[in-house]
């Protein structure tokens, strides 16, 4: 509990200190580029609070008190992605071409891993997972030159939103207690990407 509670500790400071920026740069600067910089970076703090909460909720102090809190910190956190999102071409915040799609992957990532501890979906991943895609077929209409291809080729990035639908939807046929169709719709929905892969990988 004593490291629960340290860790409790340094994202308070953090998420203090993010907010203190931020309000300092709305004085100063009013609704700007580094406003909306500053807020997605706050955003991410709040994320990883959230993980941190929901994650060690048994060994927390108040183990109620952790989980409410994780989760108001995740919807501070989708509310402040949105906000960046919707104000960011308005006012002139681009940003690297391949960071929303990462970002979008990072929260994948954690609310898939609450759904395997229990957790009923706290944000809506299929919102997610329609964000990243949508952020992955407009990257591919300059797959020579998009940033999102620098590192990882386009086929290795479908692959990796693609491994994330296989284990999201593997995870809803853990969770069905029929033998019937919605179990087998999942089970098969998850094989055929899975065929995908194998087929981009051949090419």
């Amino acid at each position: 509990r004593r490291i629960v509670a340290k860790g409790s500790s340094y994202f308070l400071k953090a998420i203090k200190a993010g907010e203190d920026a931020l309000k300092r740069i709305n004085d100063e600067e009013g609704f700007s580029e580094n406003y909306l910089i500053f807020m997605q970076q706050l955003s991410n703090r709040y994320f990883n609070r959230a993980m941190f909460l929901l994650t060690v909720r048994e060994d927390h102090a108040s183990p109620t008190r952790a989980e409410d809190q994780g989760l108001l910190d995740l919807m501070t956190c989708k509310d402040m992605d949105q906000e960046v999102v919707d104000n960011g071409d308005r006012d002139g915040f681009k940003g690297d071409d391949d960071v929303y799609f990462e970002l979008l992957m990072g929260r994948i990532t954690g609310v898939l891993r609450l759904l395997k501890t229990g957790y009923s979906d706290p944000w809506g991943i299929e919102e997610l997972f329609e964000g990243a895609r949508n952020a992955l077929v407009a990257a591919l209409q300059e797959p020579d030159h998009h940033a999102l291809f620098r590192d990882i080729q386009p086929a290795g990035q479908m692959q990796r939103l693609d491994s994330a639908l296989i284990e999201y939807y593997l995870w809803l046929a853990s969770c069905q207690t029929d033998d019937g169709g919605t179990r087998r719709e999942c089970v098969e929905l998850a094989a055929v990407i899975a065929i995908r892969m194998m087929f981009e990988t051949n090419i």
